[in-house]
């Protein structure tokens, strides 16, 4: 996206400031690539590198510089990852890192006709059958990606925000990145890989603000609840969401990201979902979901239990575990949540809640999954049965309405909220409108 362009800047850090050349590129897979130039030996061009002790926090320093076509880089998250000294005059000091965010400035190309503030998400993993656009109060928003192999790492897909009427004022830049940033939440639980943005272009009048953001792989797609030839009514629910549900969406966003992650083995699949259920948890925000009673009346609970242990004369530990008589199981708050929420269960197998809860509870203490019996399903079905529920109590944070994949029902579409097949949804939509049809 960026051949490689020289420029003539400085380096600078540590209250010094010292002049060097370099060459930066953006290659396919959207990482920068620098080449410093070599220094002449002074003490304060050597007092750029730090000698960092181990777990101590990376030493950043400040990249700038101009080309002669007029471009503008500018880092100040530049790291010094390689150091090597010569005695060539003039060229003793090497030093050669990674920038983990840069912009880099460039003069709009001419052939550019429509001159549209716009702003673009280069993410990694998203793929739509087609571009799909949808009109909003802040712009026209369209987004896209082709499909590609799973391991593969270029930004293909993105997500783009055009401004109103061709020009954005300061304000709409503003809210610009916090409608993408909701966007991409809703879109990454949507596709089921975490969507961050590592190239972001402003096109703002006559430049071009390119920054790019060193990021890690991105997962490739698992259980995805919706197929890439059905994005359309998700890209609708997160534009549509935007202004009623940002604050909501924004709350489960750990949780997006615990399902999204990258696993190393299958049990991790189970643990990361329940990661994010019990994330969800923390913060749904309903009263008395983690306690049976509030603190004044469990006081009273309290000091009874421990007058009674030491009437017993029981070990000095239990009367410190009195506090944890108060906290709900597990599975007791996921069926508050599930109840105030109005979740459908019923298409659930028996007993799946403590079965998930044992299964988790294995692999957190032993590291691998178990069986509980000859007949028990194994780890794939608990991991599926707790994505499912996880999926059905985000589609109704967002207020979603409609079709959804459902890997609990062998990846058919299934319509939410009811969790029943579409087929039984239009079979129940043609029982509704027949009286009136013959009545007519």
């Amino acid at each position: 996206m960026l051949e490689p362009t020289r420029f003539e800047g400085t380096l600078s850090g540590h209250g010094v400031r010292i002049p060097v050349g370099f060459t930066a590129a953006i290659d396919d897979l959207g990482e920068l690539q620098l080449e410093l130039d070599r220094l002449p030996f002074s003490r304060e061009a050597h007092a750029l590198r730090v000698n960092q002790r181990p777990g101590s926090a990376v030493d950043l320093i400040e990249l700038e510089g101009r080309s002669d076509g007029g471009h503008r880089f500018r880092s100040d998250s530049f790291h010094i990852a390689r150091y090597s000294h010569s005695s060539a005059p003039g060229q003793e000091l090497s030093y050669q890192g990674d920038c983990f965010d840069a912009e880099i400035v460039l003069p709009r190309p001419d052939a550019s006709l429509e001159r549209h503030d716009l702003r673009i998400w280069h993410v990694r993993q998203f793929r739509t059958f087609r571009r799909i656009a949808r009109d909003t109060p802040l712009g026209r928003v369209v987004i896209g990606g082709p499909r590609q192999d799973r391991e593969a790492q270029e930004p293909n897909g993105f997500l783009a925000l055009y401004a109103p009427d061709g020009g954005g004022d300061d304000a709409w830049w503003g809210e610009g990145e916090r409608f993408l940033t909701h966007l991409a939440r809703v879109l990454s639980f949507a596709c089921d890989t975490y969507l961050s943005p590592v190239i972001e272009e402003q096109y703002r009048g006559d430049h071009v603000a390119v920054r790019v953001a060193r990021q890690g792989r991105a997962a490739a797609p698992f259980m995805a609840p919706f197929h890439e030839l059905n994005m359309e009514p998700i890209l609708a629910c997160a534009c549509d969401s935007y202004s009623s549900r940002h604050d909501q969406v924004a709350e489960i966003d750990a949780a997006i990201r615990w399902l999204t992650a990258s696993i190393a083995y299958d049990e991790n699949r189970l643990l990361n979902a329940m990661s994010a259920l019990e994330n969800i948890l923390d913060r749904c925000g309903i009263e008395g979901v983690e306690t049976f009673l509030g603190s004044s009346a469990f006081k009273k609970v309290a000091k009874q239990a421990r007058a009674l242990l030491a009437d017993l004369k029981a070990p000095e530990g239990m009367a410190r575990k009195v506090p944890e008589l108060n906290r709900r199981p597990l599975a007791d708050k996921v069926d508050v949540l599930l109840a105030d929420r109005a979740i459908v269960t019923t298409d659930m197998p028996a007993g799946w809640l403590d079965t998930v809860i044992r299964q988790r509870n294995l692999i957190v203490h032993t590291g691998v999954s178990g069986d509980f019996g000859d007949q028990e399903p194994d780890i794939l079905d608990h991991t599926i049965w707790v994505r499912e529920i996880v999926t059905r109590i985000i589609l109704d944070r967002l207020g979603f309405v409609g079709a959804y994949r459902s890997w609990l029902h062998h990846d058919e579409q299934w319509r939410f909220p009811e969790c029943i097949s579409m087929r039984e949804w239009i079979d129940r939509q043609a029982q509704a409108s027949a009286p009136a049809a013959d009545g007519a």
